[in-house]
């Protein structure tokens, strides 16, 4: 979530972690009046945030705040099996407060002819329906203009990944020696994906043997050289790798009983982690961190 900082105090139980904060100039106003947005993880979501996420529809809390749902048209969602689907078309929810003080006080928009759409805008006080309707009209190019982002931003996601797997494919028919293929191969996938490092473990083994490993350029890790790790600490996920599956662990920083791989992911510093099975044949191999 974003918000200023009087919304923050109130919403937030943590500030987002890796996310800038946005100053925004506010042309409108006297004084070149700067607003700082911040983002924010709340402590909770209020109850009328869930109902927008049923039924989005413009309404005004008790406290007065004015509450704008904007949708994102055409938006479709993929699960990691390729399916998909409608996503919820509810994208973000806009509240707006405004302070009354020197405003001339504006009543309710009631009219005994209004109806359906229009009786629930009527209901809201101190917006007239002309702003109501141009604060419509502005959200609504929002949500158009993230769908245009989106889509580019999938477009740019396939173009960067056929290419990625065009570059591997020229690997796999080089003349190169079997052990640079591998390290190479690694590399692209760590890079493609943008990785800290990317690692190929072969778990047939015990002790475990680390095939290949890139860290990313410039960026300080701590060496995997004598870092040992038995092959019983990979159990339970090879055994989910034999039933076909991946794994995403991500690390609880404060986990009072972490397992021994655990352990061995927080000495090297590992926060969150992506495991891909590999598989000869259908001989299992080891996978790919």
């Amino acid at each position: 979530m974003y918000g200023t900082s009087e919304t923050v105090n109130k919403y937030a139980a943590t500030f987002a972690v890796d996310q800038p904060s946005l100053t925004i100039a506010i042309e409108s106003l006297p004084n070149d009046r700067y607003s700082l947005i911040q983002p924010f993880m709340p402590r909770s979501l209020p109850a009328w945030l869930l109902d927008q996420q049923n039924t989005p529809q413009m309404m005004q809390l008790e406290t007065g705040e004015l509450i704008i749902p904007i949708s994102s048209r055409g938006t479709v969602s993929e699960d990691l099996r390729g399916r998909v689907s409608l996503a919820n078309p509810l994208q973000f929810v806009l509240q707006l407060r405004r302070s009354l003080a020197g405003l001339p006080i504006l009543e309710s928009n009631f009219h005994p002819q209004c109806s359906g759409k229009e009786f629930s805008l009527a209901l809201i006080r101190g917006w007239s329906l002309e702003e109501l309707e141009s604060l419509e009209i502005v959200c609504s190019h929002v949500g158009l203009a993230y769908s245009a982002l989106y889509w580019r931003q999938r477009l740019e996601q396939s173009r960067q990944q056929a290419a990625l797997i065009a570059r591997i494919s020229r690997l796999l028919n080089s003349t190169l020696n079997p052990d640079e293929v591998v390290g190479r191969i690694v590399a692209e996938l760590g890079y493609g994906l943008r990785c800290d490092r990317s690692i190929l473990v072969d778990l047939r083994d015990d002790p475990v043997t680390i095939l290949a490993v890139w860290d990313y350029p410039e960026r300080r890790l701590l060496p995997l050289e004598g870092r040992q790790i038995y092959r019983t600490y990979w159990q339970n996920i090879i055994d989910m790798f034999m039933q076909g599956g991946a794994s995403y662990l991500q690390m609880g920083v404060h986990d009072p009983q972490p397992d021994p791989l655990q352990d061995w992911m927080h000495s090297i510093e590992i926060m969150s982690v992506l495991l891909v099975p590999l598989f000869i044949q259908e001989e299992f191999l080891g996978q790919l961190c």
